[in-house]
């Protein structure tokens, strides 16, 4: 029997399962490929070593395979980082009419029929405010006029309505007046913060009970005649452009509405450019070999005394609309001021509507719940306003004034309606809180122009502060009245203004600290900002309450041209290419202008003063400091002066007539005893009258307010500051 050796012994690191086997070499592992893969196309490209053909196919194969996929990446790549956008836009332009523009010269007049009667209202209206402020406000000149003859409608003024102190429910002091119902059981509340809103809203109320008892057709001619001159695209209006009427409120309107287009169709006569200006006429930039699209006109802005309490600044009122339709001027619409030029871009947004079932508009073939009471085009606007007016029909037995009437109606006045004060207050609250069915009865239209927007391309200090107040969250808007305006170029150290803010009634009211800071945190432009703010009585007015405005002027001589002023003193004075000025002869001209005179010889076209009366009370001439940016070598050969003039007030550009008068008095052009005989001339027109410095050399300094009750104000009241 033989023994079988046993097995050799591994050593210990060699002991256990071998789970992957490496390849002494890359043939042997190629072999092994060759043998176990199954995988045909790749066994014929690298184990088939018999043929060589099949071999350089699959080859050539793979390569163009890869060199494919390479180019696909590349491509992928390359479109990555190019960030390629392709947009495609198609756009349709068509020549667009040209829409409708109402203006307004906000001065409404006296109707002849009714002069009595509102003369009448006014020694009223004089009582009311002169026993809650112990003011007295002079009569106009129109109601000191003759006495038209004609039979006048039989009116009893109710004199249980009075302006008076109210206190509303949040416990705050407020003016205003009370209406209530024929029984005097039920009283509404018409307060307001502001003394003056409510004397003018207190004064119309009396006001339209008067015109509601005038006969239909009696006399409402158009009153002035404010359009100085009319174009459109370069060539002269005529009579069939425009329409005239007169607004019981706004005074004498034209409106013009004729079929206008433009010359072509493009994107870039989408836009019309009116230029409204008192005293010059406007010239937008336009590019293009053909006339700028757009109606331009010269008008003239003036304040009249026909209704005080109703015309209480002087300026344009200025509504867009489309054609056909009713302009709105107690809801839309914007005011220009006098002594301005500007531009206003139209943009009109047209829209069109999906009806039922998806929503409830109104189209060409349709029909509303509603009696339209405007002959016009339906709008929606125009819809509730007529709905509005027959529900006020039936509820109160009469019409609102301002709106036309249904048929057999007749207008509210509390002579034959002595509640319908108080109906028309409840009506209305619905009204505004969508309570009443005229919502409902008065779709939006289904097609057409949405909306027409006309926007100032002269944008001021007090559009500045208005947009910041707007995010102060008032009950009604705020309204910002300035106690000077001055023309554009013309700079401002400091102004002053006020401003009525009504806030909710479950919210305090803003301290003046409070209000200042809010004010700057939303003020959008750098150079302007509030520098402090006082709580004042309502009857406040910041234009009517300053007892003294300083203006300066500044002058630099020495200077051949204006480009060699320095560049921090370009547009801050008047450069005179004189090397000297006789100061002492300018000071004795300006000796002649002090006191009280009449200064129509020194006032321009367009003032909104009633009389041409002012007393200055200080009219000086001094060196002015020379400018710590001014280079030494700069300073030698100039010499800066300053002119201040103090007034109460002053008429359109008297200041800068005055400057150039004794400009040309301290350039020997003119005697100082000439301004004295200038000054008695009155007259505006005459020879040396034409001067009138630039506007850029001129700053309101301050304004000054007396102490009213026991506040004592400071000695300068800034509401807000324009840094030059």
């Amino acid at each position: 029997m033989c023994s079988q050796a046993p097995p050799p012994t591994l050593p210990e690191e060699e002991r256990g399962e071998r789970l992957i086997e490496l390849h002494a070499s890359f043939r042997e592992l190629v072999t092994f490929f060759c043998t176990n893969s199954t995988i045909h196309g790749t066994i014929r490209l690298v184990c088939s070593s018999q043929n060589r053909l099949k071999t350089a196919s699959w080859g050539l194969l793979l390569a163009g395979a890869l060199g494919v996929l390479y180019w696909q990446f590349a491509l992928l790549f390359e479109q990555y980082w190019r960030y390629p956008v392709i947009m495609t836009v198609s756009v349709h332009s068509e020549r667009k009419l040209f829409p409708s523009v109402t203006l307004c010269d906000m001065n409404p007049h006296r109707p002849h029929l009714a002069r009595h009667h509102l003369r009448v209202l006014d020694d009223f209206a004089r009582e009311n405010i002169y026993s809650l402020y112990q003011f007295n406000f002079s009569d106009s000149r129109d109601a000191l006029g003759a006495e038209v003859p004609g039979p006048e409608p039989a009116f009893q003024l109710d004199r249980r309505i009075r302006l008076q102190r109210l206190r509303p429910l949040d416990g705050q002091n407020r003016v205003g007046f009370k209406l209530c119902n024929s029984t005097g059981g039920d009283c509404v509340q018409q307060a307001y913060s502001s003394g003056i809103i409510a004397a003018q809203e207190w004064y119309r109320f009396h006001y339209i009970n008067i015109l509601a008892l005038l006969p239909t057709a009696h006399e409402d001619s158009h009153g002035s005649h404010f359009v100085f001159s009319c174009r459109y695209d370069d060539r002269d209006c005529h009579a069939q452009h425009f329409q005239t009427s007169h607004h019981p409120t706004y005074g004498s309107c034209y409106t013009f509405n004729s079929v206008w287009a433009t010359h072509r169709p493009g994107v870039t006569h989408s836009e019309c450019q009116p230029g409204l200006g008192a005293g010059g006429v406007s010239g937008p930039t336009w590019p293009h070999p053909w006339p700028p699209p757009g109606i331009s006109l010269v008008l003239r802005a003036e304040q009249q005394d026909h209704l005080p309490l109703l015309s209480t600044k002087a300026g344009i009122k200025v509504m867009i609309h489309p054609q056909d339709h009713t302009p709105f001027l107690e809801h839309q619409g914007f005011s220009i001021r006098p002594g301005t030029e500007t531009t206003i871009d139209i943009r009109e947004d047209e829209v069109h509507r999906l009806g039922s079932p998806y929503g409830q508009c109104m189209d060409s073939t349709g029909s509303v719940d509603v009696q339209l009471l405007y002959n016009t085009s339906y709008t929606r606007q125009a819809c509730l306003v007529s709905c509005f007016q027959q529900l006020m029909v039936q509820t109160c037995s009469c019409g609102y004034f301002f709106y036309p009437l249904p048929a057999g109606a007749e207008y509210c006045s509390y002579m034959r309606h002595p509640a319908w004060g108080h109906c028309f207050h409840h009506l209305y609250q619905k009204l505004k809180t969508h309570q009443l069915p005229c919502t409902t009865r008065c779709p939006q239209p289904c097609s057409g122009v949405a909306a027409v927007r006309g926007v100032q391309g002269a944008v001021g200090v007090q559009n500045y502060l208005e947009e910041a107040a707007e995010r102060l969250n008032s009950v009604v808007p705020v309204k910002f009245t300035i106690s000077s305006r001055t023309d554009a170029g013309v700079h401002a150290l400091s102004n002053a203004a006020h401003l009525d803010i009504q806030r909710r009634s479950d919210r305090p009211p803003f301290s003046p600290e409070v209000l200042t800071e809010a004010l700057n945190t939303h003020l959008k432009h750098p150079a302007i900002r509030v520098l402090q703010a006082f709580r004042v009585p309502s009857h406040f007015h910041a234009r009517h309450a300053a007892i003294s405005r300083t203006y300066l002027y500044r002058l630099a001589t020495g200077c051949p041209r204006p480009d060699r002023l320095p560049v921090f003193e370009r547009n801050r004075c008047w450069a005179l290419q004189a090397d000297c000025l006789d100061v002492a002869a300018m000071q004795e001209a300006a000796q002649h202008l002090l006191g009280t005179h009449d200064f129509s010889a020194f006032q321009s076209a367009g003032s909104p003063a009633a009389s041409p009366v002012r007393t200055l009370r200080r009219a000086s001439v001094s060196p002015d400091p020379t400018s710590p940016f001014v280079l030494p070598e700069e300073s030698r050969r100039l010499q800066f002066w300053s002119l201040e003039f103090e007034s109460q007030s002053f008429l359109y550009k008297q200041v800068r007539r005055m400057t150039a008068l004794l400009v040309a008095v301290g350039l020997g052009a003119l005697m100082p005893a000439q301004v004295k005989a200038i000054l008695d001339s009155r007259d505006p027109l005459g020879k040396h009258q034409s001067r009138v410095a630039p506007a850029h050399g001129l700053f309101l300094k301050s304004v000054l307010y007396e102490g009213l009750g026991k506040r004592k104000w400071p000695e300068e009241v800034p509401a807000c500051t324009l840094s030059g």
